[in-house]
């Protein structure tokens, strides 16, 4: 039988979400320990998945302490519905799961303990990838944290950098203090809300715990808000995200080390010779693509085949 925590608030997140939605709120209702307040919502979806959810909260709304649906009349973009569902949370440690992904039954169970024992801002557990249909994808999972895990044993500064540039932490996973996650919230956004919330998480000084736990299994599949831009409004978002991307990342580095900066230009520079020396061989490399990455990557690619750092760094604590 399942019990509560007083501490955990769960923030289920849907936009036409019809065919998994219930999958998701199922996997919730079913933790060994429940989240002590539920906040379901629905970024103004096309489909029917507003009514699934409003009969799965009339038969199961007791189950819980605090539980309440923000349904929007417009839509909102991923970004601003997280920060309605926050502006909510009574409960000092959150979670926030897609309408597609599926918790696993012991999520929060094992989080008490790390976050007991432990006391960091931020647990990043491990992370499965699913199809549609719910089936392993087994290449999905040797992810780019995988490659890049080896730089969280090297100095902060040099794990700023590459966060810049590419988004290697499985952030679909991680359960937050509430007031954490908050302050490193940035609502300019529409549809990118982890890249420049990690990037305040490795500026700040913020304490991050790495664990073999597994969270969630994470659905890809086509419908996926990020991967379906023929939407005008959802083409629109993206481009104004990647514009605020940019203007973004100009202002970090503007307020950044003078040595940062250089190293910056220099890797730029360094970048844009090689797209044009790829160039003459017909090789396309997107413009925003650093060399200092692939560089990076290889080298994560072959320590990887003699060191599992993925393994070395879980139960730490990092600064």
């Amino acid at each position: 039988m399942s019990t509560s925590d007083p501490g955990f608030c769960c923030i289920v997140m849907s936009y036409n979400s019809s065919s998994t939605v219930l999958e998701t709120l199922n996997s919730v209702i079913n933790q060994s320990v429940r989240p002590h307040q539920l906040i379901i919502t629905d970024d103004f979806s096309t489909d029917s998945s507003r009514e699934i959810i409003r009969q799965w909260y009339k038969c199961n709304a007791s189950s819980f302490s605090v539980i309440s649906c923000l349904f929007p009349d417009s839509r909102k973009g991923t970004n601003n519905i997280l920060s309605m569902a926050l502006d909510c949370v009574v409960e000092p440690f959150v979670k926030a799961v897609a309408g597609d992904d599926i918790l696993c039954s012991t999520f929060f169970q094992e989080a008490i303990l790390i976050f007991d024992s432990s006391d960091p801002d931020v647990i990043i557990p491990d992370v499965r990838f699913i199809d549609i249909s719910g089936a392993l994808i087994p290449a999905k999972n040797i992810s780019l944290f995988s490659r890049f895990s080896f730089l969280f044993f090297l100095d902060r500064v040099v794990q700023r950098y590459f966060i810049l540039f590419d988004m290697f932490i499985p952030s679909v996973g991680a359960i937050f203090k509430t007031d954490v996650l908050r302050a490193v919230r940035q609502p300019q956004f529409y549809l990118i809300e982890d890249w420049p919330m990690w990037i305040n998480l490795l500026w700040g000084d913020f304490r991050i715990y790495f664990s073999s736990l597994l969270s969630i299994q994470y659905r890809i599949h086509a419908s996926q808000v990020t991967q379906k831009n023929e939407d005008p409004q959802t083409a629109s978002w993206i481009k104004s995200d990647l514009n605020n991307k940019d203007i973004y990342l100009l202002n970090i580095l503007s307020q950044a080390h003078i040595m940062f900066r250089l190293f910056f230009y220099f890797d730029s520079i360094c970048s844009r010779l090689l797209r044009r020396f790829l160039q003459i061989f017909g090789v396309h490399v997107p413009v925003r693509t650093r060399l200092s990455i692939h560089v990076v990557s290889f080298i994560g690619r072959i320590l990887c085949r003699f060191v599992n750092f993925k393994s070395l760094i879980a139960g730490k604590v990092l600064r």
